[in-house]
């Protein structure tokens, strides 16, 4: 008997309940689609912001002398140092944040502690090529200390991610525990 034929036996809102169990199954794509899409023109900016030429050849970027300048006549002490080592940090945490999470989507079985390693990895691996390429570019210097900072953002930004994960799931996993229960399927037999 041909599908449509079968659905027309079927009793007032039958198909409305299969329709919903469906989407209910299914993940959710366009949340991945659009994330995916984030995430690229994420990292299209971070390319343009590290690998593009500076023609200034000064110690202090102009930009991180006015951010300290405006801090210090608001009253906020820093120097330029520790602006630039929040500042590493603080732009691979969109890396972090939106790694793990299309990743925790992507790879369901993987439990939330390989989400946030493989996305900190990546991170890391995304910054050690950037500094690599600015050796080579004019007016950009290359650093470890660099690396390291960036490296760190991308771990607070999926370990921020991997927390909200685990509330929402409620409670601590077994480890080796997919990042989703709904994942885990009955055993065959039962």
């Amino acid at each position: 008997m041909s599908s449509s034929i079968r659905r027309s036996f079927e009793r007032p809102g039958a198909r409305t309940a299969r329709r919903r169990l469906e989407l209910e199954r299914r993940p959710k794509v366009w949340g991945v689609r659009w994330g995916s899409r984030v995430l690229a023109g994420y990292l299209v900016a971070v390319l343009g912001l590290t690998l593009w030429p500076q023609l200034e050849q000064t110690s202090v970027p102009g930009w991180a002398a006015a951010v300290v300048a405006a801090l210090g006549r608001a009253g906020v002490k820093i120097d330029v140092g520790f602006l630039e080592a929040a500042s590493n940090v603080v732009m691979f945490l969109p890396f972090g944040v939106l790694g793990a999470w299309l990743l925790a989507h992507a790879r369901r079985r993987w439990s939330l502690g390989a989400v946030w390693a493989a996305v900190t990895a990546a991170g890391t691996a995304f910054s050690v090529a950037i500094e690599t390429a600015q050796l080579f570019i004019p007016g950009r210097v290359s650093t470890v200390q660099d690396v390291v900072l960036n490296g760190a953002g991308g771990l607070v930004g999926a370990a921020a991610v991997a927390l909200v994960l685990r509330a929402r799931r409620g409670g601590e996993p077994q480890p080796g525990a997919p990042a989703h229960p709904q994942d885990v399927r009955p055993e065959a037999g039962r």
